[in-house]
């Protein structure tokens, strides 16, 4: 007996130190119970020993008193292991304090024995002749100490229990250790207390307790991580081959069959072979790798991200693996959206994005080739939404776009680069003028309307070998288009529109200084009545720069492109109030025309502005016209309509500039809330028509005037145009039949002679 436990004691002892190391390098709630679990069977096993070795009476009686202390405990803490580690309703501490104390309870019953041994005795027992052992002999109290001890044990068994027959099969490995363990545990302590006490059974139990749980603590939930990730492996939708260090196949799960056999790889094959079947370089000593492939699968062809990676335990190489994603879906998406960037919704064909793109690699590929950019443009097409719906507009669009398609040669680039522009980068060589002429009467068919005429502007810019970017040379074929005043449909950019860019970038890198030096002059054209007395005068601006002559028509287009505009106009409406607070010889009722463009009234709040011009400068607002251009009131009638409105009723007078020039004069007057119409005599007479110009201008006049309006007629440059108009009535002119513009001084002068 003792030679047994000589060498059973010492394997135990070192099963709960391996045990004990393992448990508090990771420590959590339940393996704070397992550790206390160990301490105190290895507490148990030593003053079981101590028990059995010694041959004293007295020195067996205290560890065998020892050795029950610490199965109270160790029964204890084997409870409240199962109920933390099955996470069971016995876990709060609610109920752990009830154990607590009956554990309390049984351990003061057991100190007590030492005084007065009512709970156990110790006796000699012969096993053999010659052979005996001290074993202990239960006195009354002994069974209210197994009645704890079997509390703490069917508790214990009744959780595992409960928890092995509720959790699903995967996971009922988890709690089949321990629940085996508690059945012999009770089975042990039932036949030590009925059958034959003298066997020590549940000591045997103490011993490999620490076995049972450790394959429950730790070696159990291993195992099902161990399944958890080669179910998950299994069921991924990535393809996983995993080799071993030879460089054998050690798993690979169905997406991975999958690759396999619809490639028809051979049944073993490395790495290697892998990178070599994808043309990928391979080394021994690479440590990852990472491609995008295409393989078709079941008659389908998928985008896959592969990537290699070796496995290391530590710092040694233990193997490698592949993982093939399938990211078709993901690639197509990707295709879309660069598709949805790069193309038009309506069309189908390049967007501007995309064919900046396209332009900008096609020319850098190519920089001997000579090319023309060009650009079209359908004049007047908000007309065409306005007249026949957005939807016929919306068809002629796509029209163009079926015509680029189909007659544009293979290797010519084209796109829908604004709302109704589109371009063309096309070989010089491959490009002429005739197939504009001959497939763009086909549009004409489209809105189904004979007397509509739909007019194209097309601009072309040649280059060859530029560093330009797509954007200039964009710019270019729309500057031709915009600026060519030939009646053909087709201009080209040259030399002069070349120059005319210098000027503009010239006038704009200047303006700030220049403007703040009041680099520009006043002229007035004087209005007048028909026998020539002066009335007002229309004011304007004429910049005055030293190196460059420019004309008032250019600076005001150049200005208002780039939006600066609104700073001129400020400048000049100060400066005309300011003439106006030092007249000496013009009397109250004369007016000044100021000419107001549509940015003013994005860029600035203008009602106020001119009102706190009028009051500081002293002028009456009665003496300013404010000059509204016809074709800005069209674009966003109901916040212009608000600023003149609010004009008016600080005191100025509205005026309609270059009426009739649009395509909703009448509605305007019906609409639009204004004092005055000028209407531009030439525009009425540009086809030589003076009979029919006559009717329309005295019809005007007659209409306006009967609304209440002044009107003037400008641009009269010579009797046949005077003798268009009726001067009945509220009537007034302009133009160089009566004067050209004049300073305002001279102006002065003019009217203090009482000349004409």
């Amino acid at each position: 007996m003792t030679f047994v436990f000589a060498i059973v004691i010492p394997l135990f002892f070192l099963s709960i130190s391996f045990v004990l190391y393992k448990t508090v390098r990771h420590i959590t709630e339940y393996k704070m119970h397992y550790v206390s679990l160990l301490l105190f069977a290895v507490a148990s096993a030593v003053a079981f020993s101590m028990f059995k070795v010694l041959t004293g009476e007295f020195g067996s009686f205290v560890w065998a008193g020892i050795y029950e202390f610490c199965q109270t405990w160790f029964l204890y803490f084997l409870f409240a292991f199962s109920a933390v580690y099955c996470s069971s309703r016995f876990a709060k501490i609610r109920v752990r304090i009830l154990f607590i104390f009956l554990a309390i309870v049984d351990s003061i019953i057991i100190l007590f024995n030492f005084a007065h041994p009512v709970f156990f005795t110790v006796q000699n027992f012969f096993i053999a002749p010659g052979v005996s052992s001290f074993v202990i002999e239960p006195g009354y109290l002994f069974y209210v100490h197994y009645t704890f001890i079997m509390i703490f044990i069917i508790t214990s068994l009744i959780i595992s229990c409960e928890h092995f027959i509720k959790t699903e099969s995967v996971r009922k490995i988890k709690y089949l250790f321990l629940f085996i363990f508690l059945i012999l545990m009770t089975f042990a302590y039932t036949f030590e207390l009925f059958v034959f006490n003298h066997a020590s059974v549940s000591s045997l139990f103490t011993f490999i307790s620490g076995f049972f749980c450790y394959l429950s603590g730790f070696r159990v939930p291993r195992y099902i991580t161990s399944k958890i990730i080669s179910y998950v492996q299994e069921n991924s939708n990535d393809a996983i081959i995993c080799f071993d260090i030879a460089g054998h196949i050690v798993f690979k799960n169905s997406q991975a069959d999958r690759i396999i056999n619809g490639k028809k790889f051979p049944k073993r094959f490395s790495p290697e072979f892998l990178f070599d079947f994808f043309r990928q370089n391979w080394s021994k000593d690479m440590e990852s790798a990472e491609w995008t492939c295409l393989l078709e699968l079941d008659s389908k062809i998928s985008w896959f991200d592969v990537s290699y990676r070796k496995v290391y335990k530590i710092d040694e190489f233990i193997g490698s693996f592949f993982k093939f994603r399938d990211v078709t879906v993901i690639h197509d998406e990707r295709e879309e959206q660069k598709y949805n960037a790069s193309h038009d919704p309506l069309t189908g064909i390049l967007n501007r994005n995309g064919f900046l793109e396209e332009v900008d690699r096609v020319v850098a590929e190519n920089p001997f080739c000579s090319y023309v950019m060009v650009c079209s443009n359908i004049k007047d097409f908000k007309l065409i939404n306005s007249i026949f719906g957005k939807e016929a507009g919306n068809r002629v669009l796509v029209k163009i776009a079926d015509l680029l398609k189909k007659n544009a040669h293979k290797t010519s680039i084209y796109g829908r680069i604004s709302d109704d522009k589109f371009a063309l980068l096309a070989e010089k060589e491959s490009f002429t003028e005739d197939i504009f002429y001959q497939k763009l009467d086909k549009i004409q068919l489209v809105i189904e309307n004979p007397v509509y005429r739909i007019t194209f502007k097309i601009g072309i810019y040649e280059f060859k070998g530029t560093s330009e970017s797509a954007e200039i040379l964009i710019d270019k074929a729309v500057l031709a288009l915009k600026t060519e005043k030939s009646p053909s449909m087709f201009s080209y950019f040259d030399r002069k529109l070349m120059e005319q860019i210098v000027k503009e970038k010239y006038l704009l890198n200047t303006f700030e200084n220049q403007l703040m030096q009041k680099k520009f002059s006043l002229v007035f054209k004087p209005v007048s009545s028909r026998d020539g007395k002066i009335k007002g005068a229309k004011c304007s601006a004429l910049w005055n720069d030293q190196k460059e002559k420019f004309s008032t028509t250019f600076v005001v287009n150049t200005l208002d492109k780039t939006g600066l505009i609104y700073k001129l106009d400020s400048a000049v409406w100060e400066e005309a109030f300011r003439t106006l607070s030092a007249r000496k010889d013009l009397p109250e009722d004369f007016f000044v025309n100021l000419h107001i463009s549509e940015k003013d009234f994005y860029y600035m709040d203008v009602p106020p502005f001119f009102a706190e011009l009028s009051s500081r400068y002293g002028v009456s607002p009665s003496m300013v016209n404010i000059g509204v251009p016809e074709k800005i009131l069209s674009k966003n009638f109901e916040k212009i309509s608000e600023n003149c409105l609010a004009l008016k009723k600080a005191g100025f007078r509205i005026l309609i500039e270059d009426f009739g020039s649009d395509y909703s004069s009448l509605n305007m007057l019906k609409n639009f809330s204004a004092d005055i119409i000028e209407v531009d005599v030439r525009y009425f007479y540009e086809n030589g028509n003076g009979k029919k110009a006559s009717v329309i201008l005295k019809s005007v006049a007659r209409l306006a005037q009967s609304l209440g309006m002044t009107v003037i007629f400008s641009g009269v440059a010579n009797d046949e145009l005077l003798s268009l108009t009726d001067a009945s009535g509220n009537v007034f002119f302009d133009g160089e039949y009566f004067s050209r513009p004049v300073s305002f001084e001279k102006l002065e002068k003019t009217f203090a002679s009482g000349r004409q």
